[in-house]
């Protein structure tokens, strides 16, 4: 075949190229998103705290906790709650995902359990620049947190910092 060598398929050919690099990149990478979400003010101490982006083939510790507690296969439970996302992870091991099966929002503690749900629909949408192309990313919202257990009366305060 000699259409892959005219010019105008060499260029649709580096464009679509460009295009699934800026695709992986923005999936896989975990310097995806240009900014860190910080929560302030909620009433579980522990999750008060600057979150980072990190890949979904890394497993937070809680969360594994959690799963060997309840006797669940750690692997294939994360990849069907997160849903092979990138999700927010504390200094301290509290983190922030997206739950595929509720459509939730979750923050935990670092010890793995839920403290506060938001419902997706209520998610942020961020401009972003990715390799100089402009996109939409995704991040928690930061309105509409309800608490998990009875007792916690502040709510979290979510912050973008970009």
């Amino acid at each position: 075949m000699r259409w892959a060598s005219t010019p105008r398929s060499n260029l649709s050919s580096r464009t679509a190229a460009r295009s699934l690099i800026v695709f992986l990149y923005t999936a896989m990478s975990t310097k995806t998103n240009a900014f860190t979400i910080r929560i302030q003010g909620s009433g579980v101490p522990s999750v008060n705290q600057e979150y980072e982006w990190k890949p979904p083939t890394i497993i937070p510790k809680g969360f594994a906790r959690v799963c060997i507690q309840n006797q669940w296969n750690v692997e294939s439970t994360w990849e069907r709650l997160n849903g092979g996302r990138n999700w927010l992870h504390a200094p301290n091991d509290a983190y922030i995902y997206l739950n595929s099966m509720d459509n939730h929002w979750w923050v935990d503690e670092p010890g793995g359990n839920g403290v506060f749900i938001a419902p997706e629909s209520s998610t942020q949408l961020l401009a972003s620049q990715v390799l100089g192309e402009k996109s939409s990313v995704f991040a928690p919202p930061d309105k509409g947190w309800k608490t998990l257990s009875g007792g916690i009366e502040a709510l979290p305060k979510v912050e973008v910092i970009q």
